[in-house]
Order: C-alpha cells, then structure tokens, then sequence
C-alpha cells in the first residue's frame, strides 16, 4: 500500500479507464463490494481482494483520501491525448 500522496506527474498518461482501476483499488484494498461488474470481475482475480461487510470510507487514511481524491480530479479534467 502506497504511503506518500500521489503526484499528477506520476499519473498524467494513463487512460480514464486505467485512472478509474487505480481508483477504485483503494476501495478494493478495503473490502469494498463492487456493484459495477467490470470491478468485481476485475479485482476478484486478485487473492487479496476480501469483501468485507464492515466497509467504510472512514475507514481511508488521510493519504488515501488525498490520493482518490487526485485521481478523480485528473478524470474529470482530463482530456483524451490526440496523437499527430
């Protein structure tokens, strides 16, 4: 589990798609069960993916916050790359 925020440098060149997964590993790393069946298919094909009935958002550390919070600001803002 990653310890120090997330800078938008290290995370401009992936894909919506890709920026979405790393998202929404947070919430998999904390047991969260996925109503979205691209998200259950996906992380159910790790060992350590556990659904957890306890699951909370307050459950995030200041650092996870940050850094879905990142993430989501560079999905929302971000613009697909048009190569020439």
């Amino acid at each position: 589990m990653r310890k120090e925020k997330i800078e938008s440098r290290e995370i401009f060149y992936l894909t919506n798609n890709q920026l979405s997964l790393l998202r929404n590993s947070f919430y998999a790393m904390h047991g969260y069960d996925f109503k979205n069946q691209t998200y259950k298919s996906f992380f159910s094909n790790y060992k350590w993916y556990k659904v957890s009935p306890k699951f909370s958002e307050s459950d995030f550390n200041e650092i996870e916050k940050k850094n879905i919070a990142i993430i989501k600001e560079m999905e929302n803002t971000k613009e697909p790359i048009r190569w020439k």
